[in-house]
């Protein structure tokens, strides 16, 4: 009963819809790899040997999305970084070559970087007889070559990093962030993974944000890393996925009433709030097409007070779901077993470990997680394995042990209730 009530509210805004509405696409880690950078030397298999991601199917998935799309009635698609493979220039350029296809003057595409897309210097070309650094971009490319994707029209944009805001509607705002560390990069440091915004950035922010609030406008925000754990201890377990200074751009963003940020970074479909004293701020992050399940999501803020967020798998046969599937847990399967290995653990108990591994971060990336019955039954471990699996034990609970539902959903902006759809 307190669903059916709950929702009555949705019914009716949906035929009382007003200006104030509006409807969009998230698609966000798109890795975008062009394939005549090679995909058959023994460097290629090498790399993905070490990585999860769907990189030869990558343009085929985007496609998909632009496919959907197509059939939908949007105002605008957010990406929020991680466009391409490894920063190079050429998978930039095509990126943008596919998502121009949808740029009819009607649906605006805003980008904001992410750790992989600037001065990376992990972009190769694989051939057979090794493998050879390609071209990357620099900051003030990144700004030339996505002028068309919020750095052209915007309300104000940062000197100090790719942050811009832009209108999205006559009430509605986009703050885009920059929170990477590209600057950090050389050939040692190939690529920096963490993120912070910087001191100066965050002055621009709050001078903007007051600005808008003397114009009575709402903001939502876009930027590659989180600000809200995820699970409990993300940050001190995976310090690099969460913003440094999260909880001093979440007090900026609360004190001028944004209630909704959009994120990638951790490759999983993922819903969290965080309550403050006077009201809540969601975090929805949105996974990757070259992880399983490669998702997107479709986002409606119906009269400042509802969010409707459906979410759509790029695999759309089963042969390629279970592809997928099987690609993205035994590659996570294989990272766990040589580190559960390397302890001495038996191959017998490192394979058994490192499925729970793989089931627990497949299961996040997937969203909506369920804990299966007796995950923690350790009978027949050897001590060493059992103590593993003590240490374990939390990220496992913390991982699986969701409070809020990920997928489709109504969240309640002012109450923070969020609930499925189905």
């Amino acid at each position: 009963m307190k669903k059916i009530i709950f929702l009555i509210p949705i019914m009716i805004l949906s035929i009382f819809v007003d200006s104030k509405n509006i409807r969009f696409a998230v698609i966000s880690d798109t890795h975008l790899y062009d394939t005549t950078l090679g995909v058959n030397s023994e460097e290629f298999k090498k790399y993905v040997e070490n990585d999860r991601k769907l990189l030869e199917e990558s343009s085929f998935l985007f496609d998909q999305f632009l496919e959907d799309i197509q059939n939908e009635s949007l105002d605008f698609v957010l990406v929020p970084g991680d466009i391409t493979k490894d920063g190079e220039l050429l998978n930039h350029k095509f990126f943008i070559e596919k998502i121009s296809k949808i740029l009819d003057g009607k649906t605006k595409v805003f980008v904001i970087c992410g750790n992989h897309d600037i001065n990376n210097f992990d972009g190769f070309k694989y051939e057979e007889k090794g493998k050879e650094r390609v071209e990357s971009i620099s900051k003030k490319d990144f700004e030339n070559l996505y002028q068309n994707f919020g750095y052209l029209n915007y309300f104000s944009k940062d000197e100090n990093s790719l942050s811009y805001i832009t209108s999205l509607n006559e009430e509605y705002y986009l703050v885009a962030l920059d929170g990477c560390k590209y600057f950090l990069n050389n050939e040692k440091n190939p690529s920096t993974v963490s993120g912070k915004v910087n001191k100066k950035t965050l002055f621009w922010l709050k001078d903007n944000l007051e600005k808008l609030k003397g114009r009575n406008k709402k903001v939502i925000v876009m930027i590659h890393h989180n600000l809200i754990e995820h699970f409990a201890g993300q940050k001190k377990g995976y310090p690099e996925y969460v913003l440094e200074n999260n909880e001093e751009l979440l007090k900026i963003l609360k004190r001028y009433d944004v209630k909704l940020v959009f994120t990638g970074h951790f490759h999983a479909n993922d819903i969290a709030k965080r309550k403050f004293k006077n009201g809540y701020i969601f975090e929805i992050e949105t996974g990757s097409p070259s992880t399983f399940p490669s998702p997107y999501r479709i986002v409606e803020i119906l009269n400042d007070t509802f969010v409707k967020i459906q979410t759509f798998s790029l695999l759309k046969t089963p042969e390629l779901y279970s592809y997928a599937k099987e690609y993205t847990e035994s590659g996570i399967y294989n990272i766990a077993f040589k580190i559960i290995k390397g302890y001495k653990i038996s191959d017998r108990e490192s394979d058994i470990l490192a499925k729970k591994i793989s089931y627990s971060m497949v299961s996040h990336y997937r969203g909506d997680e369920v804990m299966p019955e007796g995950f923690f039954e350790t009978k027949g471990f050897s001590l060493k394995s059992k103590f593993i699996m003590f240490l374990k034990k939390d990220m496992f609970k913390n991982l699986l042990n969701d409070s809020t539902p990920d997928n489709d959903v109504i969240i309640n902006l002012y109450s923070g209730e969020i609930s499925n759809l189905k």
